[in-house]
């Protein structure tokens, strides 16, 4: 199982940390603010930690990053 790492974003000049790991071609982040979130989905050809970026605003906003 591989571990989980950290990542951050920036939202209205505000961070956001959550946490991500793969694990068998699946991305899955975490968020534990706002009541917390979790969001699998798979890799496919991305940076995993671009992707987990990209959920993580997903997880923060609660709407799709373009």
């Amino acid at each position: 199982m591989d571990q989980w790492k950290s990542v951050e974003i920036e939202r209205d000049g505000k961070r956001y940390a959550g946490k991500y790991r793969v694990e068998g071609g699946i991305i899955t982040v975490t968020y534990d603010g706002d009541g917390g979130a979790a969001k699998p989905t798979l890799v496919g050809t991305t940076e995993p930690e671009q992707l987990a970026k990209r959920i993580l605003a997903e997880l923060v906003t609660g709407s799709p990053q373009k």
